[in-house]
């Protein structure tokens, strides 16, 4: 936990004084280290392939993402730009006689040039990295170094053909916060009048601890406030935690107070405010193996995209209060992140408190990854397409991606002609394939590659929505070129449903395909040409049916179904119960197989277990709904492993 320290603000009356009495408690931001990282030629990438791929949706809010210029260099551009408002490229260096010390390639026109073909604004980012303030003080209070400043800035707007400009000072003295103002206006004033209608935004911190960033004052000369709301746990952090949390119990900072604060200094702000998400952790060395361990040096800052192909590896924990994903690994390494279920909260967070959008540090961090993507449309744009029946992803196509290294192939027998593959000799390969689920349903999925005698007999796929993780492992030397049924699944609205096929744990010299998938909504179409891959062991067994005050579950056959799965943790038994329009009521999971006092269920209601029966093969529960939860028809579904069997059940009071 972060402890709060207070902030006394000093009223300065000399021009040229400034203090650096500043809590202890500030930290370097995540661009401020990875400007000098890269600088040090620290940050580097690992293989991966960007997607683009073209859709057309319309935006209902502003998506505002930083490309920095080493994100650039390797290439990328935003797989879906009309998903996209604005690009920042990060940046030009100044100093404190307002000179423009380094461009960094500005300007980049092929980033720009496709950019404004897509009708994506760019605005270009001013930096100033100076951590005890005297430097940036100095700027903000001789009116010639403010002067050639905002003139350099407006030059290379306009040798750029930009469309706006973003201030990045770290940070400000305290007792700056009226200077800053008079510069921001200034700034605003002659853009306005070189670029009629030029757009000004500035970055402010997670927590102002110089009490510098007075947004009621600045919001007359700017158009955005970008918080950057991440580093609550930060590199040099004393403890392990989560990056950007939301709304957590544990933590004094975290995003609702940001909101809280800033949106407290005035009534004009809140219209402005666009909430910076990471797409980035930490990798902490630390104590132990929980949450909040005191770390023994500062963490490294891991792409989104390595922290995703990393979890298939490690395996990872998910922290409710948070919401954040993380995992472990050696002795001891925590890696705090973020990914699609834990963004998902803050999406809504961004809605239900109608701020202007959402942005990101930064781009590229995702890989182009499509199920990043499909989620800001999800919940940010008007959708492109039709609700459908049935959702055929296939390789090359939107809502595919891959990690690693694959190879294409024509080869007959592939869905629309053609697949890729990969070998298992050096694994770590996956591909991902993401629909956009036009509505929450129950929905089949089935697999499509071309079989082979080189081919794996264990290629693992992962079935996975907000509350389900299903593991299989196929044989794809049988059974090729025909729709396998992998199963039948609660998918939510939206892109956090995945599929994902590896060759993690397949034996080795062998080949795993990855070709297509299909979801076919149950009311859908019978498909044709199909098999059933997994074959029903699972029983389920409900009673009293209907029940007044306590529903007894009984699973069967759990004896064969329980392994133990390396890389995974969800792999012991879990029970799910929904109610009749699919909202998760409450579960249970991560239920020992020989019984143990304490497991972990949240929702609604109160359960008990008791461990396998080792003559009957019977593992036992009760559920009592809490006094608030109203009768009706509940669907209540037990999962071990790739296995998974469903029971409705009426609850009368």
């Amino acid at each position: 936990m972060i402890n709060k320290i207070g902030i006394t603000l000093i009223a300065l009356f000399a021009f040229g004084t400034y203090s650096t009495n500043y809590s202890q408690t500030e930290r370097y931001s995540i661009q401020y280290i990875q400007y000098y990282d890269y600088l040090r030629k620290e940050i580097t990438k690992r293989d991966y392939k960007f997607h683009p791929y073209r859709a057309e949706a319309a935006l209902e809010r502003q998506v505002y993402g930083f490309i920095p210029y080493w994100v650039h260099s390797w290439g990328y551009t935003p797989p879906r730009w009309d998903l996209v408002s604005t690009i920042a490229y990060f940046g030009v260096d100044a100093d404190s006689s307002g000179s423009l010390t380094t461009l960094h390639g500005w300007p980049v026109w092929d980033l720009i040039n496709d950019a404004h073909a897509n009708g994506v604004e760019v605005d270009l980012v001013c930096c100033f990295f100076d951590w005890d303030g005297s430097q940036v003080h100095y700027l903000l209070n001789t009116p010639t170094a403010r002067r050639n400043l905002i003139t350099n800035l407006i030059n290379q707007v306009e040798a750029g053909n930009a469309d706006g400009i973003n201030i990045d000072f770290e940070l400000p003295a305290l007792g700056d916060a009226t200077p800053l103002m008079n510069f921001m206006c200034e700034l605003s004033e002659s853009l306005q009048a070189r670029i009629p209608g030029a757009k000004l935004s500035i970055d402010v911190p997670a927590v102002d601890w110089r009490g510098t960033f007075l947004l009621d004052d600045l919001a007359p000369c700017c158009d955005i406030f970008f918080i950057m709301g991440y580093d609550y746990h930060w590199s040099a952090a004393p403890t392990t935690g989560p990056v950007a949390p939301l709304d957590d119990p544990g933590e004094t900072y975290d995003i609702s107070y940001t909101l809280d604060h800033y949106t407290s200094l005035g009534s004009g702000v809140r219209e402005k405010l666009i909430l910076g998400l990471p797409l980035y952790g930490f990798d902490w060395l630390c104590s132990g193996t929980s949450r909040g361990a005191s770390t023994t040096g500062s963490g490294d800052a891991i792409f989104y995209y390595e922290a995703i192909a990393d979890t298939f590896t490690y395996g990872h924990y998910f922290d409710w209060n948070a919401p954040a994903p993380w995992y472990l690994y050696g002795s001891y390494h925590q890696v705090w992140y973020d990914d699609t279920m834990s963004l998902g909260p803050k999406y809504q967070f961004i809605l239900d408190e109608n701020l202007l959008g959402v942005g990101f540090w930064a781009l590229g961090y995702d890989d182009g990854n499509t199920e990043i993507w499909d989620q800001i449309e999800s919940y940010f744009a008007t959708a492109s397409t039709d609700t459908a029946e049935t959702l055929i992803i296939e390789d090359e196509e939107p809502g595919f991606s891959i990690t690693g290294s694959w190879n294409h192939s024509t080869e007959y027998g592939g869905w629309d002609g053609d697949y890729y593959y990969t070998s298992t000799t050096f694994q770590g390969d996956s591909a991902f394939f993401r629909p956009n689920i036009p509505v929450t349903d129950y929905w089949e999925i089935y697999t499509w590659y071309v079989e082979g005698s080189n081919r794996a007999v264990n290629a693992k796929y992962i079935v996975s929505s907000p509350d389900t993780q299903d593991i299989f492992t196929i044989d794809q030397t049988v059974n090729g070129s025909i729709w396998n049924l992998l199963g039948t699944y609660l998918l939510t609205e939206g892109a956090d449903n995945f599929v994902v096929i590896t060759d993690v744990g397949a034996e080795e010299s062998k080949v795993v395909i990855a070709d297509a998938v299909m979801f076919v909504r149950t009311s859908g179409l019978e498909v044709e040409n199909k098999n059933s891959i997994i074959p029903d062991k699972l029983e389920i067994t409900c009673y009293p049916n209907p029940f007044n005050a306590i529903v007894h579950i009984r699973i069967a056959e759990v004896r064969a179904l329980h392994v133990t799965l390396p890389h995974y943790k969800a792999t012991s038994p879990q029970i799910e119960i929904y109610n009749i329009n699919g909202r998760l009521v409450s579960t249970i999971e991560d239920v020992s197989m020989t019984g143990r006092d304490a497991y972990p269920y949240r929702g609604e209601g109160n359960w008990t277990h008791q461990p396998v029966n080792a003559s009957t093969h019977l593992l036992s529960f009760t559920w009592q709904p809490l006094p608030s939860i109203p009768s009706g028809v509940y669907l209540i579904r037990a999962k071990v492993n790739q296995e998974a069997i469903s029971k409705k059940v009426i609850y009368l009071k």
